[in-house]
């Protein structure tokens, strides 16, 4: 018999001693008194380490009513004949299949990162779990209770405390199986620490204990998965191999998981079990060839390409194979994620909500050591390659409106749920105030005519109104940016008062002003700046929809339109009625 034979042995029998204790702790007194000196004769002990045993395992159970119940970890007993590491894990991928719609690839990874959690213990790194999805109803709560079934010592949890987590891996070393973690780990930079720190054997925090605040060291060695919906933090997935969940499809079928039913998983975890314990100086003397893998990604994946090398068959080659195309999918998701935050600052650059596909490709391709110049052999990124691009994101070109041209373009709002996923870190557009008292509705960068706002009573119905005028030589306006000169105008209100022509002096168009409508050389007015959130149209009073500051030239004010009504507002008939 080998040794990894006597090992699983032993361990076998200790699983069976505890399973005896525990039945005897439950009996009556009468009952146990009855079976104690046969129990103890079967078991090979005297018998009053059998009571002392006996007494023990009762306390546990003693706690005050309302204190919880004793926390236990399910200890896996191996499989009690030898395996053939190939066909355990084959048959792992089968029955995860039955019951969960995965990408191609995704079942092979969880079948040998479930079996390396029985054998983590012979690598250096145990790499994170991450299992992500777009939204919910993605599968990823079925695929945690699946793993649960198949991983040692599983420890499942949505929301325990960081002090619990540290101090049961100290002492239970479990698979930590963390749920629903969007809804608590994104501010919970403790928990973060824990999860990093046991990506490394080794990983430890330090606390202070018992009265007399005695330093001791707490281990945070462990293999964990976490489920989450959007994004992870980022130092947790560069620690991870990613399972990204999509939504089954009515057409896609399979059977629901039904935990008071797992037999067949319990028994593909004792298989597991008996192979690590059969397997180990194997997996602990393993130096898998990463290929092309680099620093945390060859570290990550090097324990997985261990589990696959000793399993075995077509194993070797198909995790590689499928760990490059993980790689690949990681390195395009960098690439969106920076597309993504590039137009979040063409939006913010160009202070609107809208754009026309060409005009966003051509604000990209412009940014200088950016990938989008160079995009495909040497050709930069076309339109059609944007729409590829953002298709993950559910983002797709829309009929857009500017003037009085309509193409295919974006609206920013199309973009509102991925830039809240994948771009929180990035710094939110800077809100204008849009209160009267803030006289900053309307700006307008300009690098020829400084300006300052001046609070002046006009004769209007609806609120106050500001005129613009010239400031003095190194007079900063109020709704100047850090450095930039900026035109700014409050709302005249609601009615559909014209401004007064005499209030100021005529206005040339701006560098840059953006001809408004097609008909606009032909009525001469423009778009002369931006509007802030809220703002009312002067001809019809609605504050819903892009309202954008206009003027045809004859007066420095400047009137707050939608794009429907400035044809009317500037219009010859509106001029002859006193509009």
């Amino acid at each position: 018999m080998t040794k990894a034979s006597e090992r699983v042995d032993e361990t076998v029998k200790a699983g069976e001693d505890k399973d005896e204790i525990r039945r005897l702790a439950g009996l009556s007194q009468l009952e146990y008194e009855r079976e104690r000196k046969a129990a103890a004769e079967k078991l090979g002990v005297r018998v009053s380490e059998l009571d002392k045993a006996v007494r023990a395992e009762q306390a546990k159970d003693a706690l005050p009513e309302g204190q919880g119940r004793v926390f236990e970890l399910l200890e896996i007993a191996p499989w009690t004949e030898e395996v053939t590491g190939a066909e355990v894990l084959a048959d792992t991928v089968s029955m995860i299949q039955r019951y969960l719609v995965l990408p191609d690839g995704s079942a092979e990874i969880l079948a040998v990162w479930a079996a390396h959690t029985h054998c983590y213990d012979c690598f250096a790194i145990s790499p994170r779990l991450a299992i992500t999805s777009a939204e919910r109803g993605c599968g990823k709560t079925t695929l945690l209770d699946v793993l649960a079934c198949l991983v040692a010592r599983p420890l499942p949890t949505s929301n325990a405390t960081v002090a619990a987590i540290f101090r049961v891996v100290e002492v239970g070393k479990p698979t930590i199986l963390i749920d629903e973690a969007d809804t608590f780990l994104k501010d919970n930079d403790e928990l973060h620490g824990i999860l990093n720190t046991g990506h490394r054997r080794g990983g430890a925090v330090l606390r202070c204990v018992g009265d007399e605040h005695e330093p001791r060291m707490f281990s945070t060695w462990a293999p964990a998965a976490i489920a989450a919906i959007g994004k992870i933090p980022d130092t947790l997935e560069d620690r991870s191999v990613a399972c990204r969940m999509r939504r089954r499809k009515p057409s896609e079928q399979v059977q629901n998981f039904r935990s008071d039913r797992v037999e067949q998983f319990t028994v593909l975890a004792r298989r597991m079990a008996r192979w690590a314990a059969d397997n180990e100086q194997t997996l602990r003397a393993a130096d898998p060839d990463v290929g092309e893998l680099q620093n945390r990604v060859a570290d990550n994946w090097r324990p997985l390409l261990a589990v696959a090398d000793a399993a075995g068959g077509a194993w070797p080659e198909r995790i590689r194979a499928v760990a490059a195309a993980a790689v690949a999918a990681r390195a395009e998701q960098s690439i969106r994620v920076e597309l993504l935050i590039d137009i979040k600052a063409a939006f913010e650059t160009k202070n609107t909500d809208r754009m026309f596909s060409e005009d966003l490709v051509a604000y990209l391709v412009s940014l200088e050591g950016h990938p989008w110049v160079e995009w495909k052999s040497g050709k930069p990124l076309t339109k059609t390659g944007l729409a590829r691009l953002l298709n993950p994101f559910e983002v797709c070109p829309d009929q857009v409106r500017i003037g009085a041209t309509t193409l295919k373009g974006y609206h920013l709002h199309q973009f509102k749920d991925a830039f809240d996923r994948y771009t929180p870190s990035q710094t939110e557009t800077s809100k204008q105030a849009h209160s009267h008292s803030d006289n900053s509705h309307f700006q307008n960068e300009t690098a020829e005519n400084r300006v300052s706002l001046s609070k002046t009573k006009q004769a209007y119905s609806h609120s106050d109104c500001f005129d613009v005028s010239p400031s003095r030589e190194g007079e900063v306006g109020r709704g100047e940016r850090s450095g930039a000169v900026a035109t700014a105008i409050a709302p005249q209100g609601a009615g559909r008062e014209r401004g007064n022509s005499s209030a100021g002096r005529p206005v040339s168009p701006p560098a840059g002003a953006t001809a408004s409508l097609a008909a606009a050389t032909k009525q001469n007015f423009w778009i002369a700046g931006y509007a802030a959130p809220g703002t009312p149209c002067r001809c019809c009073g609605r504050t819903n929809g892009p309202v954008r500051p206009y003027s045809d030239g004859s007066s420095a004010e400047l009137a707050p339109l939608h794009e429907e009504c400035a044809r009317q507002w500037f219009s010859p008939a509106s001029r002859a009625s006193g509009f």
